[in-house]
Formats: C-alpha cells, sequence, structure tokens
C-alpha cells in the first residue's frame, strides 16, 4: 500500500496571507491589542508552534485558557479572510489528485502544520475536501510543537491502521520541514518550489524529487503511481 501524505499550504493552494490575517484579527478583537506582531516565518511551522510564538510575540501568556481564545477566535475568523484574500489551487494540483485517487493501491492524505479544523477549512474554501480527503487521513499541528514529532505521530498511526500491510510512505511538500520530517518517518519525499523555498534553497536537503511545481501531471504520477510496487 502507497500512501501519499500532501502539505497544504505552498503544496495544495495558497492561501493569500489568510491565516496570518485571521492571527492578527483574533489579537485585536480577542486579546484588545491595537498593533499586534507577527514576526514570523511561517512557512513549515505548526500551528501549535504559531500560536505560542504569536502570543508571545505580544507578551500575553501562551496559558492555556489564552492558547484556547486565540484557537477559538482563530478558526471563527479564518473562513471570513479566505473569502477576502485572493488564493488560489496550485497548478496541476486538480488532475494530479484526480489521477491518483483513480489508484487502488493508494491512500491519499494530508499531513499539514495546520490545526486539523484550520486544514479542513482551507481544503473545504478551495473545493480540495470533498472527493480527495477526510479526517481519517488528516494528520495535522494540533498537539504537535514540530513536524518531526507529528510525522512519527502519523507513521504510527498508519502502521496500526494498515496492519500487516506492506506500507510506502511519500511526503509532497513545499518546504526543508517537509523533507526533513519525512526523513523522520522513513517516508521518501516529492517536493515542490510552490513555497516560498526556491529549488536552489530545496536542492540541498536531497528530496528524492523535485518539481518547480506540480503541473507536469504525467511525470510526477508516474513516480508516484504504485505502478510496479506490490499490493
Amino acid at each position: 500500500m502507497r500512501i501519499l501524505l500532501f502539505d497544504i499550504d505552498g503544496t495544495l493552494i495558497r492561501s493569500g496571507g489568510a491565516g496570518r490575517l485571521a492571527l492578527l484579527d483574533t489579537m485585536q478583537s480577542v486579546f484588545s491589542i491595537s498593533e499586534p506582531g507577527c514576526d514570523i516565518n511561517f512557512s513549515g511551522q505548526t500551528d501549535g508552534y504559531l500560536l505560542q510564538q504569536v502570543l508571545s510575540q505580544n507578551d500575553v501568556m501562551p496559558s492555556l485558557e489564552n492558547m484556547q481564545r486565540l484557537v477559538e477566535g482563530y478558526l471563527q475568523r479564518l473562513p471570513t479572510w479566505l473569502r477576502r484574500c485572493e488564493g488560489e489551487v496550485l497548478p496541476g494540483v486538480v488532475t494530479l489528485l484526480d489521477r491518483l485517487q483513480a489508484e487502488p493501491q493508494i491512500e491519499m492524505g494530508c499531513m499539514t502544520g495546520n490545526l486539523a479544523t484550520s486544514a479542513r477549512l482551507k481544503l473545504q474554501h478551495f473545493g480540495l475536501w470533498d472527493g480527495y480527503f477526510d479526517e481519517a487521513h488528516l494528520f495535522s499541528g494540533d498537539e504537535c510543537q514540530g513536524r518531526d514529532q507529528m510525522a512519527l505521530a502519523a507513521a504510527m498511526q498508519l502502521a496500526e491502521r494498515f496492519v500487516g500491510l506492506d506500507l510506502d510512505l511519500w511526503v509532497i511538500g513545499d518546504t526543508p520541514k517537509d523533507i526533513q520530517c519525512a526523513r523522520a518517518m522513513g517516508a521518501k519525499v516529492l517536493a515542490c518550489c510552490t513555497g516560498e523555498y526556491s529549488r536552489q534553497q530545496l536542492q540541498p536537503h536531497q528530496p528524492d524529487h523535485l518539481f518547480g511545481d506540480l503541473s507536469d501531471v504525467d511525470a510526477i504520477a508516474a513516480i508516484l503511481s504504485t505502478s510496479g510496487f506490490p499490493a
């Protein structure tokens, strides 16, 4: 069984900054901070880490209560900012997902630093949830501070779910952290340069395959296909 785990932001979609704006909106509205700071590189991070950093940067104690207030406010405001921002589904994504979904020995899922709910909201907004992904195949950054921890937890869950099957794990992502966490879980990596990192920045991290984007569907599907892989 081949398991394909897609990152979301920068790999499947660009949200146009909706997540960052929803966080800033929440800091203003919920925590009454007139000009909240958010000097953080979001790329490849988990939301669990980012939320703590946003609170700390704005001198708000990252207590459990404040984290809950921030999460609730963020998830409430995210759909509004997704509608306001000019996001997009990235090139080749829909055609590639359709092609891979037709293969019986492939299971597709998402492994993302997003909270599970924010991941679903983003994918629903861009029409990539129904028919492609579901809660059972979503591995998210709700409880994890780092991508490696999240990847190891995902690998354990998959091993328990597919007991007795030979699993061939792949991660499809756009950041060095996607490559790093794939190695932590023993997965192969197909990286794409559709996020904040260029080919020159991703190549030194030695992904198994590296593409400019996912638009070369025939070539990418040939790599990710289960042809020749034992059932």
